[in-house]
Formats: C-alpha cells, structure tokens, sequence
C-alpha cells in the first residue's frame, strides 16, 4: 500500500518513512470502513421496509434454494448458464499512495462482505 518495503522500514529511523507507511494504512482503514458504515446504513433503511414482508420473501427465497438445487444437481443446465460464469477485476496499475491505499480498502471490504 505504501510503496515501501520491510527493508525500508526496518532501516529507516526517520519519522518520514514512518509517515510515507502510517498515511497509506489510515486510508486503507477509511476505505474498509467507509464500506461498512454505508452498507450498515443500507440495511437499517431497508430492514424495517423488508421486515414487514417476510412471509412474501420467505415463499420467493424458498423457490430460488429449491431452483438453486435443482440447478447443482445439473437438471437446468441451460436455464440457469449465468451461474456457471465467473467475473473478476485485475487491477495492475493501482499506485502506492493515499488514493491507491484508500481503493484497495474499498475493494478489500466489498470483496470480503458476503
């Protein structure tokens, strides 16, 4: 995230190689955070609005387990093809740095939340 190595901080007594590791990490922080705090946020204001319709919900995530299912079992093949694929992002050209810190905080929480 910094740009720095653990040779560079390990001979390095200055408190600007300090900073140059310190600054990255805090943006890392913000980034993961900021992800939760909006996702927590999200919940809360569609929690009481689903709330009031589980018995609805309940039935529709009853039928997609059962479709799910039926579809592992390799009876819908051909219905169901968009689960057979998997997508994902190959960042190569992320810059150390508070910006560059901060986007992979983002990415490391929207990968690890379910």
């Amino acid at each position: 995230m910094s740009g720095l190595s653990i040779e560079d901080l390990q001979t390095s007594d200055s408190k600007e190689t300090l900073t140059k590791a310190i600054i990255p990490s805090l943006a890392f922080i913000a980034g993961f955070s900021l992800v939760f705090v909006l996702l927590g946020a999200t919940i809360t204001a569609l929690g009481s609005f689903l709330g009031k319709q589980t018995y609805l919900l309940s039935k529709i995530a009853g039928i997609v387990i059962i479709l799910f299912g039926l579809h592992f079992l390799g009876l819908f093949k051909n219905l169901l093809k968009f689960l057979n694929y998997e997508r994902r992002f190959h960042v190569q050209n992320i810059q150390p740095g508070i910006i560059g810190s901060f986007i992979i905080g983002l990415a490391f929480a929207f990968g690890w939340t379910p």
